[in-house]
């Protein structure tokens, strides 16, 4: 059987989920990875070989916090865009597994072929998923449209539906030794240095570890050390830190759950996907924040201070998944 298998390089999530999961596969057969993206951080150390490379469609954040949906629109020529859907060879396939990449989904959609739509974006595509109340038309839309399939093995926090499985966590996670030193772990990536630097600051004493993409070498600055990205470095803090602050995304959530760590979550604006999955966490016990000028002293020193009120209990589904897609790759 010959597998393709589609991902986008947009986070470390995708990678991390096609990573653990490439092993199994293979045992059911060949399998080509198509990975698009323009995240040249997470193309330089990957831990497969793709077989075929896109720049694909990339997501960009305004100095608010909130998605810019002008620079997605208009990041690519649609002309040459048509054509890689056209010419992705997705026919040449028997089995196609897609992580929420667009250009396989619109290539399949072209060509109808079935497909398999797999991993945490392919959840939506279920019930008793916290639907966040307002107006998220185009960034619903958008979920929606890319997370087609004919069939969904959705993945997120816990079993919130018979298609949806418990987080793919990866190995050095798993086997971690769970520490908590004296440093919070800061990922925000819709947030500009500055801003954080002006919110960070105001928390001493306490200490702050910032991974950010727009620096090239660790620094520090008063309470706060600044780190470039680097996979190595942010699993370690991670592992080794007493609380993590980061976005309303799905890995480093689910991860630092795992770990038992305390989280506070502030969801990107008008991000449909990340104000729905920040809803579940606040059930799961999280601290969840509209914006980040809401961290203030008082409450971060009562979070520190305080136990942990996350209630959590993690459950490795992982060959329950493959078994999934093995059994629906018959139907195709």
């Amino acid at each position: 059987m010959r597998i393709l298998y589609s991902l986008p390089a947009t986070g470390s999530g995708h990678i991390t989920r096609c990573n653990e999961l490439l092993n199994d596969l293979k045992k059911i057969g060949k399998v080509d990875i198509f990975l698009s993206g323009q995240n040249s951080f997470l193309l330089k150390k990957l831990p497969f070989k793709p077989k075929i490379l896109s720049k694909g469609l990339s997501l960009f954040y305004s100095d608010s916090g909130s998605i810019d949906y002008n620079k997605i629109i208009f990041q690519r020529n649609f002309i040459r865009l048509f054509k890689e859907i056209k010419n992705l060879p997705v026919e040449n396939y028997d089995l196609i597994i897609n992580d929420f990449e667009g250009l396989t989904t619109f290539s399949c959609l072209l060509k109808k072929i079935p497909f398999i739509q797999f991993g945490h974006q392919a959840s939506f595509n279920f019930k008793n998923i916290p639907i966040p109340e307002g107006n998220y038309q185009l960034s619903k839309l958008l979920i929606k449209t890319i997370a087609n399939g004919t069939f969904s093995i959705g993945i997120h926090f816990k079993n919130y539906d018979k298609g949806i499985f418990y987080p793919i966590i990866k190995k050095s996670i798993l086997n971690a030794k769970k520490k908590r030193r004296n440093f919070t772990l800061v990922y925000l990536p819709q947030y500009t240095n500055l801003k954080l630097k002006n919110i960070f600051k105001n928390l001493r004493p306490y200490k702050f570890k910032i991974f950010s993409s727009s620096i090239n070498s660790i620094y520090e600055d008063s309470n706060l050390m600044w780190y470039p990205p680097s996979v190595d470095n942010f699993n370690r803090m991670l592992i080794d830190s007493a609380c993590v602050v980061t976005g309303g995304g799905f890995e480093t959530p689910a991860e630092a759950l795992y770990l038992k760590k305390k989280i506070i979550s502030i969801p990107i604006k008008n991000h449909f996907e990340q104000i729905s999955n920040s809803m579940c966490l606040k059930d799961l016990g999280v601290t969840v924040l509209d914006d980040l000028d809401d961290l203030k002293f008082l409450n971060f020193d009562y979070l520190m201070q305080s136990s942990n009120k996350v209630h959590y209990e993690y459950k490795d589904q992982k060959l329950k998944m493959v078994e999934k897609i093995h059994s629906l790759s018959k139907s195709l």
